[in-house]
């Protein structure tokens, strides 16, 4: 009876770790936003085509994203915003974004396979 129990937690776990497909809602968050929007999608195009290898293109996706000049995510003063805000970045697991656009389009120059 202890292992079905056990079996029960972690596929709850699971299921509340993952979000639409994702690993995680604020991954899932991230993903849609650029999926959303054109101009962001193609910058991101343009790192897949610059990286040589999806965890170079995960790092550069994370320094494009979260730098408050050129990302998502703007300059807080501290505080517990920031601290949210902070968490929920580190959550985000940029090498499954990077997974999926290095298979669309890291060996194409027209953004297709």
């Amino acid at each position: 009876m202890m292992m079905l129990c056990e079996e029960f937690i972690s596929e709850h776990e699971r299921l509340i770790m993952s979000y639409n497909g994702y690993n995680n809602y604020e991954t899932w968050n991230v993903g849609v936003w650029i999926d959303n929007d054109e101009g962001l999608q193609d910058q991101i195009i343009d790192l897949t085509h610059r990286a040589c290898e999806e965890p170079e293109l995960a790092d550069s996706i994370k320094q494009f994203i979260t730098d408050p000049e050129t990302g998502l995510f703007p300059e807080l003063p501290n505080g517990p915003g920031l601290d949210i805000l902070t968490n929920a970045i580190s959550r985000i697991d940029w090498y499954e974004i990077a997974k999926s656009f290095w298979d669309d389009y890291a060996y194409t120059d027209d953004g297709g396979n």
